[in-house]
């Protein structure tokens, strides 16, 4: 029991009831939409969905296949940023599939009605972190692209250290503190490491991002283009930060969903008990009235 105390999934009953209320029971508060729903015809909207897959394979596969062939009619951007993103999505294409075409299966298969609504639930959060895998991996080609040729290369490796800032603060960081949260451990606390690597990226990360991308106006050290970018580029350029920020901010929300989630499946008797779940909210209705008939 030691052993399991301080770990995220090794809370009591008594400490999960804080993370965990009653609105967990509605698609509001389980904040999964249909797929938290026992209801088929709800979780038949969710196949609405499989309409946007044709846009994901067009930005995944559809898009960097065609800059490898040419870039000739490219104008937005360079035709060395296309043929970049070309090059990125060729390796992220046997990748990019697998999750294209699990995601669509999980579209489908979650019209299965399911064991009861805590095992809706964890359907839902694995199709949520499919979901989160297959966006951050379409995403990538189009936006270290439009990054590159907006800022260039030296400016892309410091929005990459931003990038470990934003997992390190919402990711890592949330995560600890929401663990602490639910044990009673009170506010982790940072170690001295984590103090000054952030206390530096916040004073001199800035500073760091400008000085690279005035080296893509003027000097061009270690930069392999010519001419500097239009205004529009620059607005472009601010993508790969932007969606890097919105996916480390959406993973660690799915963590504490996740936790959610994994308390109302281990803990089924005591919460059906101390919420006064009824049949049909947690086995739906068909079920309910199935078992109703058996009585």
């Amino acid at each position: 029991m030691m052993q399991t105390k301080n770990k995220l999934f090794g809370a009591s009953f008594e400490q999960s009831k804080k993370i965990i209320d009653k609105s967990i029971l509605t698609e509001e508060g389980a904040q999964m939409g249909v797929l938290s729903s026992m209801s088929f015809w709800r979780r038949l909207i969710g196949l609405v969905g499989l309409l946007m897959m044709i846009v994901v394979y067009g930005i995944g596969v559809g898009m960097p296949d065609q800059f490898r062939q040419s870039t000739a009619n490219v104008q937005i951007i360079s035709q060395q940023s296309a043929a970049l993103m070309g090059e990125i999505g060729l390796y992220l294409r046997p990748v990019i599939l697998v999750l294209f075409f699990t995601l669509i299966a999980l579209t489908v298969l979650n019209l299965v009605p399911k064991g009861n609504y805590a095992y809706q639930l964890l359907y839902g959060i694995f199709y949520l972190l499919v979901l989160q895998l297959v966006t951050l991996t379409v995403l990538l080609p189009i936006a270290i692209g439009l990054a590159i040729d907006a800022f260039g290369m030296t400016a892309f490796y410091v929005q990459l250290v931003f990038c470990c800032f934003f997992i390190k603060k919402y990711v890592i960081d949330e995560t600890k503190n929401f663990k602490a949260y639910l044990l009673d451990n009170g506010e982790e606390r940072l170690s001295d490491w984590d103090v000054r690597l952030m206390g530096f990226i916040k004073k001199y990360g800035g500073i760091l991002l400008f000085l690279a991308i005035l080296n893509r106006w003027t000097l061009k050290i270690g930069e392999n283009v010519n001419g500097n970018p239009e205004f529009i580029h620059l607005l472009l350029g601010c993508f790969f930060l932007g969606s890097m920020l919105l996916l480390t901010l959406m993973f660690g929300k799915w963590i504490q969903y996740s936790t959610k989630a994994f308390y109302l499946y281990k803990y089924s008797n005591e919460y059906r008990r101390y919420f006064n779940i009824t049949n049909e909210q947690w086995y739906g209705k068909f079920r309910a009235r199935f078992m109703s008939k058996e009585k």
